[in-house]
């Protein structure tokens, strides 16, 4: 969980300042889906019902993606600049992007939501191996603790020896 969000803050950061990135593979796996479900759910969205996605796109996204101005289906029409299903091109192979894609304007937003998701997550684990580490280290203070018996008190335990004064 560190590592990945790790690789999204990079991602994070090159999407704020316009650098041209290599996505990671999750990465990947987020642009697919969410380009997936931003067509879907704007294929569905005519009779006034809004998925999650629609609602973080015009929260979050570029206003000249918003579903209000880019909406073919109810409108009857798009403007020249939305998302277009025919046009988005995303060759994951070669790592290019094509900006007629939902993802890439809501690139940053989308990173800031996957961070804000799996933090807790990070947290937790940290917070666990933390837990487990110090319960190990107890459980050997207490194998210290323990002074050994003698060899007279192991042979009695073990009834090789009887204790003095028996017979």
């Amino acid at each position: 969980t560190y590592i990945t969000i790790d690789s999204l803050q990079g991602a994070q950061d090159s999407a704020r300042t316009s650098t041209p990135d290599v996505y990671s593979d999750f990465e990947d796996d987020i642009a697919r889906a969410f380009n997936k479900y931003y067509f879907q759910a704007m294929d569905q969205s005519c009779d006034g019902s809004k998925e999650f996605i629609i609602t973080f796109n015009d929260d979050n996204c570029p206003r000249n993606q918003s579903s209000t101005l880019c909406h073919e289906g109810c409108n009857g029409f798009a403007l020249p600049r939305c998302p277009s299903e025919d046009d988005c091109v995303f060759d994951f192979a070669n790592r290019t992007r094509i900006l007629r894609c939902p993802y890439e304007p809501c690139r940053a937003e989308v990173l800031d939501e996957m961070i804000d998701l799996l933090a807790p997550v990070r947290d937790y684990s940290i917070a666990l191996v933390l837990w487990s580490t110090g319960m190990l280290a107890l459980s050997v203070l207490l194998c210290c603790y323990n002074p050994r018996d003698s060899l007279d008190a192991m042979l009695y335990k073990a009834g090789t020896r009887l204790q003095r004064g028996q017979s």
